[in-house]
């Protein structure tokens, strides 16, 4: 039987440039509405804005989310494929194994 620890689901928002200005940020609706959907299915959803981290870095706050993740989901739009590349680079050179959707 899969514990709810092994069905958690990292759901990440990229960032873009643009993003610098951003204040407050605004929920990812998208995101927000398949978390819901997860959570429903009963697997735990971890919703995780590296638009919050623009100006440091990202990957001490991730990390830990990530030890135990079933898998990992970007949100990424055209402006966004760079922050998506460097998240998935850095996902897959700790976590090779952690399927990235």
């Amino acid at each position: 039987m899969i514990s709810k620890k092994d069905k958690k689901v990292i759901l990440i928002n990229t960032s873009m440039p643009s993003d610098v200005d951003l204040n407050p940020l605004t929920p990812h609706l998208g995101l927000l509405a398949l978390g819901t959907y997860i959570k429903n299915s009963n697997f735990q959803p971890i919703l995780f804005d590296s638009r919050k981290y623009i100006t440091s870095d990202f990957w001490q706050e991730l990390k830990p989310l990530l030890d135990d993740a079933l898998c990992v989901c970007l949100s990424v739009m055209t402006a966004q494929v760079n922050s998506g590349i460097e998240i998935s680079k850095k996902i897959r050179e700790s976590f090779p194994n952690i399927p990235i959707i």
